[in-house]
């Protein structure tokens, strides 16, 4: 499904039942949890396309509304074919500054393309570097 707005639809029926969490608020913010009272502040990507290059700036741009938070982060969700993940996230990380790099955790498992092929579903998140002042 290309429509970035369903791949941010099944994050957040993962995340409301468990958090309190408020959907696109404070600045278009795609998702606002609250934890301990303390906010946490995410932007969700689909990563999606032959390259993906077509998306890097509207990533980048959400890397920034990020940075200039406390405790920013950024989500994406991508599919790719079997075992390019690893290559397809350091792709990004290569394209995409301001991501604490050690922060990163992803999650994937293997589904099925409409012509039988297997493919790697994957979301992966990084905390947002703090802007420098």
């Amino acid at each position: 499904m290309q429509n970035e707005r369903y791949h941010q639809f099944v994050i957040w029926r993962a995340v409301l039942p468990i958090w309190h969490a408020v959907l696109e608020r404070e600045n278009s913010t795609d998702i606002i949890i609250s934890r301990d009272g303390v906010k946490h502040y995410f932007e969700l990507k689909n990563w999606r396309g032959e390259t993906g290059n077509d998306q890097l700036t509207s990533i980048t741009h959400d890397v920034g509304k990020g940075q200039a938070r406390e405790n920013g982060y950024l989500l994406i969700t991508s599919v790719n074919p079997v075992d390019q993940t690893d290559e397809n996230i350091q792709y990004l990380l290569s394209n995409v500054a301001g991501l604490e790099v050690s922060s990163q955790n992803d999650f994937r498992f293997r589904t099925k393309e409409s012509d039988g092929s297997d493919l790697d579903y994957w979301i992966a998140g990084w905390s947002v570097l703090k802007s420098p002042i």
